[in-house]
């Protein structure tokens, strides 16, 4: 009687461990492809993280080096009108002759240059500034010329205001969204790298498990077996 109950206990262990690691496997085998998955998605994060701040740190030096080239024209544009306004020839044609050099350095200002080309003649204005020949400030047609310059100056000072607000405001809009991106793409990698964590756990538990059970089922097989051998001696 205790052989047969004991027969019948053994099968449903038996039974209850191929069970478990049926269920347990194919448990593995789903934690195993996320985990695959999982790193994947971690090597892309990395390299899309990369690729980002490789951008944006790009993005910064080409403000940067446009913002240099603004502030210099600005800069240069507003001395030249200051000579101007001062009525005093040598200066004025100085002044003219810096802001024509910086426009000639800085390929972005072509546009500028030409128009300063298209403009009133001021060479004819200044030329006897040049040639070392005395210049009356007060002369009607050197004013004439010299008002004409300053206005086309003023015109390009206020262009190169406007085009530098619009590279600093572009340029914190676009440093903006970098930063959270940046910040986007690193608190996604540590979720990643803390699903694989666990994920690894799970993994290395259910292994664990796995190699228990399957010695409990031969275990609970080997018994099974004897007591079914003693079963039939006594018959």
């Amino acid at each position: 009687m205790k052989k047969s109950e004991s027969i019948k206990s053994g099968q449903g262990s038996i039974d209850l461990l191929s069970a478990e690691l049926v269920d347990k496997t194919a448990t593995k085998e789903d934690k195993t492809v996320s985990l695959t998955e999982a790193k994947s998605k971690l090597e892309e994060l990395k390299i899309n993280l990369k690729e980002t701040e490789v951008r944006c740190a790009k993005e910064k030096a080409d403000y940067q080096g446009t913002d240099a080239d603004l502030r210099k024209a600005i800069s240069s544009l507003e001395n030249a009108i200051k000579s101007m306004e001062s009525s005093k020839p040598g200066a004025a044609a100085a002044g003219l002759l810096a802001v024509k050099r910086v426009m000639k350095e800085t390929p972005a200002f072509a546009s500028a240059m030409s128009i300063l080309d298209a403009g009133p003649k001021w060479e004819e204005s200044l030329i006897q500034v040049q040639s070392g020949s005395k210049v009356d400030p007060n002369d009607p047609e050197y004013k004439h010329h010299s008002q004409g310059i300053i206005d086309l100056l003023n015109e390009l000072l206020a262009d190169f205001k406007s085009q530098k607000e619009k590279a600093d405001t572009d340029f914190a809009a676009a440093e903006k969204a970098c930063d959270t991106m940046k910040t986007d793409l690193s608190e996604e990698i540590d979720l990643t790298n803390g699903n694989i964590e666990t994920l690894e756990k799970e993994i290395g538990k259910l292994t664990q498990r796995l190699a228990e059970a399957r010695g409990e089922l031969v275990e609970a097989e080997h018994l099974l077996k004897e007591d079914k051998l003693y079963l039939t001696d006594l018959t």
